[in-house]
Order: structure tokens, then sequence, then C-alpha cells
């Protein structure tokens, strides 16, 4: 009898264990499509076609929690050079302290201003107390 008691406050406690591991470990954050967050570096890529004078701009409601530290544009894969074709322009940042802040990018022509944007795309970054991206939505 005493050993079927301990059996089963084995099988008690690991039950325990279980639930509480499982509570424990959060899922996998659901990101925005071309969002990329690893850690420290918040990878997002937006599609662009520089040749028709368009680009992306974006802006850092609170720049003292993430800052950028690449920008680059990747020309479509084509086989043949296709004038006109698009590519991919993809912005990498890195948080810096913890808080909340606004990201917010534009799509326009340079020369007609921010007025006439085309597209925007406003993303809420969460950066916790080791300047960890934690979440985007």
């Amino acid at each position: 009898m005493r050993r079927n008691a301990q059996k089963i406050l084995g099988l008690f406690l690991f039950t325990v264990v279980l639930i509480f591991a499982s509570a424990c470990t959060s899922d996998p954050v659901d990101l925005p499509a071309g969002v990329e967050a690893d850690g420290k570096t918040l990878k997002i890529s937006l599609e662009e076609n520089p040749t028709t004078g368009f680009s992306w701009d974006y802006t850092v409601s609170d720049e003292t929690l993430l800052e950028v530290v690449d920008d680059e544009y990747f020309p479509s894969n084509t086989e043949t050079a296709v004038v006109g074709s698009g590519g991919i322009h993809v912005f990498e940042f890195q948080g810096l302290k913890e808080g909340e802040t606004t990201l917010t990018f534009n799509y326009f022509k340079s020369w007609e201003g921010t007025e006439k944007t085309e597209d925007t795309r406003v993303y809420k970054i969460i950066v916790d107390q080791y300047g960890n991206i934690e979440d985007v939505q």
C-alpha cells in the first residue's frame, strides 16, 4: 500500500511540474507579414520599386528605444535584366532600452512628400529591459 502511495505522489508531482512548465513557456509571437524578430534584432522587409520614384521612409516615435542598424534595397532576382522591376527593402533595427515605441513607414515619391503617401505601415514595438524586441504588433 505504501508503494502505491509513493507512485501516486510521484505521478502527482510530475503532473504539477508539467503543468507549471507549460504555463511558463510562451507561445511564439505571431508577427505581421514581412517582420522578423530575433532577440535584439528586428527586420522589416517591404516591397519597393524605386524605378517608379516610390520608396519607403520611416519614423520612430521614440528614437531612444530603437535604432536602425541596416537599411538596404535588394532588386528582384530576375534572370534577365527587367527595366522597372522592383525588389525588397530590408530595414534592420536594434532595441536599446525598455519601452514602447511606434515605427511608421510611408511609401511615397520623395519630390511629392508624405502628403501623397501611397501606403503606410505602422508597427507598435515593445522592447524589454535588456533591449530585446519583446513584441511587434
